[in-house]
This record gives C-alpha cells, sequence and structure tokens, in this order.
C-alpha cells in the first residue's frame, strides 16, 4: 500500500480526475474532483488507524506465540499494543516508530514529497489543479528522516550486539530506519532475518549489499547476517 503511494503519478491523478469532467475544460467540476481527493487522502491515516484498533490481538494461537525477551528493546512498525498486551513488554523497551492506536496520530504514508513549483511551473489554467494535486498528495509524507531525528530511542542502541527483524518485508520504503539502526549498534553485531515469503530475500540482500553506500560507521558483512524461517 504505502509502495504505491510512493511510486504515485501526480500527472496520471490529473487526468484521471479530467476524465470525471469529460474532456471538456471544465474548472468548477475539475475543483470538485480535487477536493474529494483531498478528503480521501485526509481520511487515510484516521481510518488505518480505526482498522489497527479493531484488530483482535487476544485470541491469536498459542502456537504462535513467540519467544520475546522482556530486557529487550523494540523498534516496531505495529500500529496495535500486541506488544504490551500479549507479551507483556515494558513499555519504555518499545518505540512505537510511527504511533500506535493511543496516539492522537499514526503516520502512514510515502517519503517523496514534492516541492508543487518544481513539479509544475507551466503558466496556464491546468497549473493550480496540477500543484494542487502534489500539495494534496505530500500531507502522505511520512518525514522518515526527521521521524527518526527527534527519536531518542536510536541513541540507546549502542551496546546492541544482536538484532532480529519479525515480519518486515523489508521494502524499500522502510529501509531508512533499518539504516540509523545499523549506524547506532556495535560495529559487528549480528543481524537475523525472519523469512515468510522468499520475494523478501532480495530485499534482505539488497540492504545488506547496498548498505555500504550511506554514510556510516561501518559497512554489514554477509557473514554476520542470518536468515531464518519463523
Amino acid at each position: 500500500f504505502e509502495n504505491v503511494l510512493r511510486t504515485y503519478d501526480s500527472q496520471d491523478l490529473y487526468h484521471q480526475l479530467r476524465h470525471k469532467t469529460d474532456d471538456v475544460w471544465n474548472e468548477e467540476a475539475l475543483n470538485k474532483s480535487v477536493e474529494e481527493l483531498d478528503k480521501l487522502v485526509c481520511d487515510i491515516r484516521p481510518l488505518m488507524k480505526e482498522w489497527a484498533k479493531n484488530i483482535n490481538i487476544q485470541n491469536l494461537s498459542p502456537k504462535h506465540r513467540l519467544e520475546l525477551s522482556k530486557e529487550s528493546l523494540y523498534l516496531t512498525f505495529n500500529y496495535t499494543k500486541i506488544l504490551e498486551q500479549y507479551y507483556g513488554i515494558p513499555e519504555n523497551k518499545i518505540c512505537h516508530i510511527h504511533g500506535s492506536i493511543d496516539d492522537e496520530e499514526i503516520l502512514t504514508g510515502h517519503d517523496m514529497s514534492f516541492t508543487p513549483l518544481d513539479v509544475y511551473a507551466d503558466k496556464d489554467e491546468e497549473e493550480r489543479p496540477r500543484r494542487k494535486i502534489v500539495e494534496i498528495m505530500n500531507k502522505l509524507d511520512k518525514s522518515i528522516k526527521r521521524n527518526i531525528q527527534k527519536r531518542s530511542f536510536f541513541n540507546t542502541l549502542q551496546d546492541i550486539s544482536n538484532i532480529v527483524v519479525i515480519g518486515h518485508s523489508m521494502s524499500t520504503i522502510d529501509i531508512p530506519y533499518f539504516h540509523a539502526v545499523r549506524t547506532k549498534v556495535r560495529p559487528n553485531s549480528n543481524w537475523h532475518f525472519s523469512i515468510h515469503e522468499g520475494q523478501e530475500t532480495k530485499y534482505i540482500y539488497s540492504f545488506i549489499k547496498y548498505s555500504s553506500h550511506y554514510t556510516c560507521t561501518y559497512p554489514l558483512q554477509e557473514k554476520n547476517c542470518h536468515l531464518f524461517k519463523l
């Protein structure tokens, strides 16, 4: 879902909204369609939070219960309170990087914010609605870099020697968080990646291979990276 948002095409969106108003230029109808898009985008995060609040985490099968240490630190992308309520992990050990159902707002979206003036600078009647579409889609920017900078969690990882990644697809949208972890933990730390489907493997090896391309104190060594099936 987030990868689709990340690769949205503002030009395509514009033409879809224009298509709703037929081929004849109708500024009033187009503006109405743009307003509908704005409402849709503004509803995404509240609806995602409502969905997360209604996930039942109490009736999980015991056979799928993981052995999680209450002494470990947890960086979670899960909006629910499954770590706290199902596994009994202390709250001070957990960082809900995108917020939780207890927060006023959760983060979901993309990391590809654009400046409308850079995207559309033509001086014609179509310029304003096109810029507006870019402004609307920018509302779903997760601001990953700023989110990392304001989180003190990452500054508590200097003594960590084992990182276990469970239930994350390792797709590109959240990779900056993994690089932030990598730059803070011990240089010789071991990484353990859970595998759910085969396609995750390519993302994992891509993360390992290109880790040295980012500003860091050390590149990941493949010998320190281990894959396992839950």
